[in-house]
This record gives structure tokens, sequence and C-alpha cells, in this order.
């Protein structure tokens, strides 16, 4: 019986952090292409280009606000885990261990979302996943490859993402 509850839980998470990441993953697709070009190669991070009529004050705001609510509700299921006297000594472990794992991210991203603005950049969002991280900055232009470099240094070194697994998104100023 907690086996099993063990693995609802478990499915519960993956699900809602699967949700939370489509969602995001659907709202950019629609403006972003990622452009391959001739000269790159396994292991650099790959450039997304992509044009937004919303301000962007109000998309960096959103994004962040939509990042925040997707972990709140994550983690209110995880604290309900850990507070319900029903729950496995292991699924409340697991539980924790979780929460921790989510604010370790929330902080690398937080640090690295000050750092790419401290690089020049007005603004940007950052998100990281177990393995895996996308950055989208505000600029006018293409990113030339040193910008992207600097990017790419700042994530490898906070959150210690390969660099294979890096994406970095533009979204243009209006």
């Amino acid at each position: 019986m907690f086996k099993k509850k063990q693995a609802v839980l478990a499915a519960l998470v993956f699900m809602i952090g699967l949700a939370g990441y489509f969602n995001w993953s659907y709202q950019h697709s629609e403006n972003g292409v990622v452009s391959d070009t001739e000269d790159s190669s396994l292991g650099e991070a790959r450039l997304v280009s992509g044009t937004n009529i919303m301000k962007n004050e109000d998309f960096f705001a959103d994004s962040r606000r939509e990042r925040e609510e997707g972990r709140s509700k994550a983690q209110e299921s995880l604290r309900e885990v850990c507070e319900n006297p029903g729950s496995t000594p292991e699924a409340k472990k697991e539980a924790e261990i979780r929460l921790m794992d989510m604010a370790g991210r929330m902080e690398m991203e937080a640090a690295a979302e000050a750092e790419i603005k401290a690089k020049g950049f007005s603004d940007a969002v950052v998100y990281i996943n177990s393995g895996s991280a996308s950055v989208i900055v505000e600029k006018d232009g293409e990113l030339t490859a040193s910008e992207a470099a600097k990017l790419q240094e700042i994530i490898i070194r906070i959150a210690g993402i390969d660099s294979s697994a890096i994406g970095i998104s533009v979204h243009k100023k209006v």
C-alpha cells in the first residue's frame, strides 16, 4: 500500500512539472524559431530567435509569475505529503528532497537572472530543470556568439548544466 502511495505521489509531481514545462514550451514555441547554422556544432548553446507582440515588461513579468504559480502548486502538494500523518516516512523524505531541489533551482534561476542583467541585458528569465536550462533575454537584435557564450558560461557556472543542454532565446524589444 505504501509503495502505491509513493508511486502515485511521484507520478503527480512528475505530471505537475511536465504540465508546467509543456505550458511554457507551448506559449513560447509559436513565436520562436530555432536557428540552425552551418557553423553550429554539438555542445554549443542553441540560439532561438523570435518576435512577440507582448510588451517586454509584461512578457518577463508574466513568465516569472507563471513559473512561480506552477511551483507554488507543486510545493503545496509536496507540503501536504510532508504534513499528512498517513504519509509513509519514505514519501515524506521524497517530498522533502523534492522541495529542497525546487528551492535550489529557484535560487540558481534568481542568481542567473541577476548576473545576466549585470552583464548588460535589460531583462532575462531562466528556467532550470534537472539537467537542462532555458534562458530568454531581452535584446534588440540577434545574439552575437560572444553574448551567447557569456550566457552559457553563467548557466554552466551557476547550475552546472552541460552546454549542450542549454537553450538560449531572444525576446526582441518592442
